[in-house]
């Protein structure tokens, strides 16, 4: 029996599309694989049995809408920009700078698209930055700025970036216009933002590569604070600013090269010749994990040590380092967020487990627990649950040991701290279910 156009159809679906999902996922990194699937999709639909006219016109319109809608998830192919479109896009580097996120970048127009330049003196080999550059662009991860492209003009390079609404962190903690106020005014909300980093930050140690022997000792961040963080607006979601900058800037030197490296040591005109490779690295005050203070060479481990000063400044509100004028001495103290911690919990070497010993332990663990409650940030007016409190103040002090070998992985950080953000949305439920039931039960008498 033959069957109907209808039945022919309803038979022979097309196939389903594959669910999207946030975080961690494979991307698609060149044109041809976008021009396969298209192919299929065509192969597909050449098998259909033949339809009216209007049929085929509406089919045809929804075939290239779906295609249109499948390329905006696909990432663009990395950019190298002249020098000039940079001087053009920021005015000669006359346009306001943006103090949210470092003093060298400018918010502008690059190609149609609001981004922001990044500058950094170049130390590295022009020839290595084009795979370099390509292996960073394909970067994508909710918690990471996005790559965009990048110029070489002199002695710097300017990296251009996706424009990012929002505010930096440190700007969210710490605005001077309204000292009183926060937008990360909820305790979930800070945790959010402090699971936001840690899995961004799981994933450059882990998942992400910008280019063979770019870092001997995995991919690192090396400038991670508050000041390169953005909330976005409205989601107060974090995300990590200048990812690859160091490596593209030629900040870590690499001691070998691929294959593919190697090949890109042509001559191109769009990237001009470097006239120096002096290896140099720059932290700010208060994020520099001792071994660099001591010589040593950013690692991973360094960047949970940064990681950890930022958490405190999420849990507190306070600077990583303050000065204070000493009436006694007459000299301008050094305050450090991270001793203040230290000397707070008393013992930073214990672990988180809550055990309770003798009643001795008891009472300094219950005084223990009391100052830390009067230490986070008082704009919360104390909502927040306290175990969750004591918690992240520990995971905060393990990332910060002396020792780097002692500090913990990012994947084990951004674990606990996404339990602490479940254990603290459950807590805020409760809240808004006994203020609730607080409120018809005083309507009611």
């Amino acid at each position: 029996m033959c069957r109907t156009r209808k039945d022919t159809q309803a038979g022979e679906p097309g196939p389903r599309p594959a669910p999207l999902v946030t975080g961690i996922t494979e991307v698609w990194s060149s044109s041809s694989s976008f021009a396969a699937a298209a192919a299929a999709a065509a192969s597909r639909s050449s098998s259909l049995p033949a339809s009216s006219g209007t049929d085929r016109t509406a089919g045809s319109t929804s075939s290239y809408a779906s295609l249109a809608s499948l390329k905006d998830f696909l990432p663009d192919k990395y950019k190298l920009y002249s020098f000039q479109e940079i001087c053009t896009a920021t005015n000669n580097f006359l346009s306001k700078r943006l103090s949210s996120s470092s003093s060298n970048s400018w918010r502008c127009t690059l190609r149609e698209r609001d981004a922001v330049v990044f500058q950094r003196r170049f130390q590295g080999d022009p020839a290595a930055l084009r795979h370099r550059l390509a292996a960073a662009c394909k970067i994508h991860h909710a918690s990471i700025v996005r790559l965009l492209g990048a110029s070489l003009g002199g002695e710097h390079i300017f990296l251009v970036y996706e424009h990012v609404n929002g505010s930096s962190l440190a700007d969210c903690l710490r605005n001077p216009r309204s000292p009183g106020y926060a937008p990360l005014s909820s305790w979930v909300h800070r945790m959010q933002a402090a699971t936001d980093l840690a899995q961004g930050l799981e994933y450059i140690h882990h998942y992400a590569t910008v280019g063979a022997g770019a870092a001997p000792l995995g991919p690192v961040h090396n400038l991670l604070s508050s000041s390169s963080v953005i909330i976005s607006d409205p989601q107060l979601r974090a995300k990590i600013c200048h990812f690859g900058a160091v490596q593209l800037a030629g900040e870590i030197s690499s001691s070998h090269h691929s294959d593919e490296e190697t090949e890109e040591k042509e001559t191109s005109p769009d990237l001009p010749t470097s006239r120096r490779r002096e290896v140099r690295f720059e932290g700010r005050s208060g994020y520099i994990s001792p071994e660099l203070l001591g010589g040593g060479r950013p690692s991973q481990k360094s960047d949970v040590f940064a990681f950890g000063v930022v958490l405190l400044e999420l849990l507190t509100g306070e600077e990583p380092v303050k000065y204070r004028y000493s009436t006694e001495t007459k000299e301008y103290d050094r305050v450090s967020l991270v001793e203040a911690a230290r000397e707070l919990v008393g013992c930073s070497e214990e672990d988180d487990r809550g055990d309770a010993g003798d009643g001795k332990d008891k009472a300094a663990a219950l005084e223990r627990q009391q100052k830390i409650l009067r230490w986070v940030d008082r704009r919360l007016v104390g909502s927040f649950p306290e175990e969750a409190a004591e918690r992240a103040v520990r995971v905060a002090l393990d990332c910060v040991r002396a020792e780097p070998e002692r500090r913990p992985g990012m994947e084990r950080v951004a674990g606990k701290l996404s339990r602490l953000l479940l254990l603290s949305r459950t807590w805020a439920d409760n809240v808004l279910v006994s203020a609730d039931l607080t409120i018809k039960v005083a309507g009611q008498q």
